[in-house]
């Protein structure tokens, strides 16, 4: 899959990205360290362990990440989440959020792991 093709897959701009970001080489590096980060790992520990601070803080880290990669529907799901965290007790259907970002995020991945570039 080429970098447009995975922009296409995500629902990103490829030109938006390239143009932010740089060469292909650049970009690439950039989508290649993602699956390494822990940020996802800990918003499912934290919140199987009811730790919604620490969930919030990890919604937020894979959304300010989405963004830097120009995946908007993974920003959106993460900022989405995030908001529903930001209180001492979660506000709305916490996991229907939850569900939509592990959607999107293994969208991402799958689309990650997909780039020949």
């Amino acid at each position: 899959m080429t970098l447009h093709d995975f922009y296409v897959a995500v629902g990103g701009d490829y030109a938006a990205a390239s143009s932010s970001i740089g060469s292909d080489g650049q970009i690439v590096a950039l989508l290649r360290a993602f699956p390494y980060a822990q940020d996802y790992a800990m918003l499912l520990r934290a919140m199987r362990e009811n730790r919604w601070q620490d969930a919030c803080e990890s919604a937020m880290a894979i959304a300010h990440a989405a963004n830097a990669m120009f995946c908007p529907g993974l920003k959106r799901a993460g900022d989405a989440l995030a908001a529903a965290l930001s209180h001492a007790q979660p506000e709305g259907d916490v996991l229907t959020l939850q569900e939509s970002l592990a959607r999107e995020y293994r969208n991402v991945i799958a689309a990650i792991n997909g780039v020949t570039n």
